[in-house]
């Protein structure tokens, strides 16, 4: 009986932490001390940066007159054409997307080709569902 109650014991000390806990305990307490140290250290800064920025710069701002230049006249009212827009989104994903094999680049450019048509042209959107309700109803007569 005592044999079996000395292997119970071993095992016990071999798979219980005990008080001093693992030997992970002490990097596990540093490195919690550490972020939370960081976080109170980066909070503050945030908030000093805040208030600098709120009692200095903001009455300044008030003071700024608008620069104006000429390329902003002549290029104030210039838009970029949606299917310009659309070519590049679906051009610059399927670059991207075929670093990571076929099947990544015919799917990234599908969806991005769907939303890039919804985002860039909202009107063909509402068009073709007008002429799908259209063709619904004329089939129903």
């Amino acid at each position: 009986m005592d044999n079996g109650r000395g292997l119970l014991n071993r095992v016990e000390k071999l798979i219980s932490a005990g008080d001093e806990g693992t030997p992970l305990r002490p990097f596990i307490t540093s490195a919690r001390k550490s972020a939370e140290s960081l976080y109170t250290t980066t909070n503050s800064s945030v908030r000093a940066v805040a208030d600098t920025v709120e009692t200095e710069i903001d009455g300044r701002i008030d003071q700024l007159s608008p620069i104006t230049s000429e390329i902003d006249q002549v290029y104030g009212g210039a838009r970029i054409r949606p299917d310009l827009k659309f070519g590049v989104a679906v051009g610059l994903t399927a670059i991207v997307s075929s670093r990571f094999g076929g099947r990544a680049l015919v799917r990234n450019t599908i969806v991005v080709s769907i939303l890039s048509t919804f985002a860039f042209f909202p009107d063909s959107l509402a068009k073709g569902m007008n002429k799908l309700r259209k063709n619904f109803d004329d089939s129903k007569e």
